[in-house]
């Protein structure tokens, strides 16, 4: 799943909304109120620009491990050969890959998850005079960003499934989504629930690298790929092999290539929530404000 990025211009709107003194509040309110709507839209203009810019950037190499992941398991090649055809046919063919439903999708489940976050950080720090750190752990926040990309991964994974594996087009089965939401749900709270809970038990000497925290933020999502890898495979198999099969059927299909994805995840997970949520994040930052 994606991260959450934090706006780095919210302390600003943080500062303008705490008590200040009698010159400060006449300033304040002798603003025309044109030129508050004007900063206000134009941060949530940024809110949407950056992270679709962000999805864009990531979404290519995500593209990539996601067609091996599903060619492999509908047994079109092992993993490896999988995400050599793959990465060749968007080097040589780019316009076959980029200019297709599957990448307006990849693209849209990043950039729909980062925008979400960046407009709840906007309106809830902005209006509500809450410290960007708080809103950033809001569980309000989480789940409203959890929905969003639940919905978009599911819209996801129903393109790849009919666009790189078997030759139907037809749509994933109803029972292909209950081990993907369960899958996306895991990933979710491994990336906002589970570093807080590791960070301090980390050694201290991590941090001459790099916070604690932030060594916990990319441990904590790739690791559950581990766990959450099984749950993909068998949500593919279901759309693969439709009808009545014996568990055993089902958990032999969630076995199989299951160290492979699952190495093949984590690095998917990697860009998404770690270069993907920096961009954004940077690209928020650098934005010209209004005023």
């Amino acid at each position: 799943m994606a991260g959450v990025p934090r706006d780095s211009r919210a302390s600003e709107a943080l500062r303008a909304s705490r008590p200040v003194d009698s010159n400060e509040r006449r300033s304040v309110t002798d603003e025309p109120r044109w030129t508050r709507q004007a900063r206000r839209m134009n941060d949530l203009v940024a809110d949407v620009v950056c992270a679709v810019t962000a999805g864009a950037l990531v979404a290519p190499l995500v593209m990539i491990i996601d067609i091996a992941v599903v060619q492999a398991a509908f047994g079109q090649g092992t993993m490896r050969t999988s995400l050599m055809r793959a990465a060749k046919g968007m080097l040589m063919k780019p316009q076959r890959y980029l200019l297709t439903r599957p990448s307006a999708a990849m693209v849209l489940l990043y950039g729909g998850t980062y925008a979400t976050s960046n407009l709840y950080d906007t309106v809830a720090v902005g209006r509500e005079a809450r410290e960007p750190q708080a809103v950033a752990t809001d569980w309000t926040k989480l789940g409203t960003v959890s929905i969003t990309n639940m919905a978009l991964s599911l819209n996801k994974d129903n393109e790849f499934a009919r666009a790189f594996g078997m030759a139907s087009a037809r749509s994933l089965p109803m029972a292909s989504y209950v081990p993907f939401l369960f899958r996306d749900g895991i990933t979710i709270f491994a990336s906002f629930n589970v570093p807080d809970l590791l960070a301090p038990h980390l050694p201290d000497a991590w941090e001459k690298i790099l916070s604690r925290l932030s060594i916990a933020q990319l441990i904590a999502p790739a690791a559950s790929q581990i766990v959450v890898t099984p749950l993909h495979l068998l949500g593919l198999d279901f759309y693969h092999r439709i009808g009545k099969l014996s568990v055993r059927e089902r958990i032999a299909a969630m076995r199989r290539g299951w160290i492979p994805s699952s190495v093949a995840r984590m690095a998917r997970v990697i860009p998404g929530l770690a270069l993907g949520n920096v961009a954004n994040t940077r690209f928020r930052a650098a934005w010209p404000s209004e005023g």
